[in-house]
């Protein structure tokens, strides 16, 4: 039989992956930002997401049956990785031309959040991996310039990626940014920029290994960071939960949400309670869906479903 062995089918799926990688590159920058363009990306990324992730098909089904208990398993599929070539577009479009690109994107909260910011009290934005890849890049395109803590393998290494990928000027901005501080590592650098006025962001919606406080989100027990909620209360940071949500026919808006809290089990659970309504509003667009599926497979009875 043709094709039979392990490594053949993973170099024909890496050909495939490549040529068409290849293509879509070409499409983007011909066709966009017009929306026959997108669509036509998206017709070709599609398969591109479905070949590369062929691993994850049972997982992922299997994660949004718990989100979406009566919803047809292969629609989950069909839907959850034309999310995912959506965002990836609209990552790799707003970096590659923001002027371009900018007006199918709704940023108006940004004025919120100067609003906040002008208080001079500085501010705290709780994020997640939720939607396209650009929260950094869009707030620092419009003057905010946000420091970000994020984890050191979150941050790539430049002369390790072909700039021809896809993804080549969001890897670029990732790794050159100058508010990018390495988590676990630089916290007191961090809380420096932020006592200097600068914004601090960090998305918070990944399953904490240690200091941590276990909450009720979607249906676990959720265990969330309490670095972000001891420092706002330490130094008086107003914060605010910002993500972003799918416009019908367009790209995404950015949207700003100001918590007050009193403790850290205060502030976890508002931010726990947030994460749990976007994510159970549009499941597909979660980045960190293994943290739920796993949980429920490990358990002894994984027909469990959140509430």
């Amino acid at each position: 039989m043709i094709f039979t062995s392990r490594r053949t089918n993973h170099i024909v799926r890496l050909l495939a992956v490549s040529l068409l990688k290849r293509f879509i590159v070409s499409v983007v920058r011909l066709f966009s930002p017009s929306d026959y363009g997108i669509r036509l990306v998206k017709v070709f990324l599609l398969p591109v997401c479905l070949i590369r992730k062929i691993e994850s098909w049972n997982p992922v089904t299997k994660y949004l049956k718990i989100m979406l208990p009566e919803q047809n398993s292969l629609k989950s599929l069909v839907c959850f990785h034309r999310a995912m070539a959506d965002q990836i577009i609209w990552s790799t479009l707003i970096h590659n031309s923001w002027e371009r690109n900018v007006k199918y994107n709704d940023f108006s909260n940004v004025a919120t959040l100067r609003a906040i910011a002008g208080r001079g009290k500085g501010l705290l934005l709780l994020s997640m991996h939720y939607g396209p890849v650009f929260y950094g890049y869009s707030l620092s395109k419009m003057g905010l310039n946000p420091a970000i803590l994020a984890l050191k393998n979150n941050i790539p290494d430049i002369g390790g990626i072909p700039l021809q990928r896809l993804l080549a000027n969001e890897y670029t901005f990732l790794g050159t940014y100058d508010g990018m501080v390495t988590a676990k590592r630089s916290e007191k650098l961090f809380t420096k920029m932020m006592m200097n006025g600068r914004p601090g962001m960090i998305m918070i919606d990944g399953m904490a290994k240690k200091n941590y406080i276990p909450t009720n989100c979607l249906g676990v027990d959720y265990h969330v960071g309490v670095f972000p909620f001891k420092l706002a209360l330490t130094h008086s940071f107003p914060t605010a939960v910002i993500w972003f949500s799918k416009i019908k026919g367009k790209g995404y808006k950015l949207n700003v949400r100001e918590i007050c809290f009193d403790t850290v089990e205060e502030g976890v659970n508002q931010y726990a309670a947030f994460l749990d309504k976007v994510v159970r509003t549009d499941p597909y667009r979660w980045h960190l869906w293994r943290n739920v599926y796993e949980i429920f497979s490990t358990r002894p009875s994984a027909k469990n479903r959140p509430n």
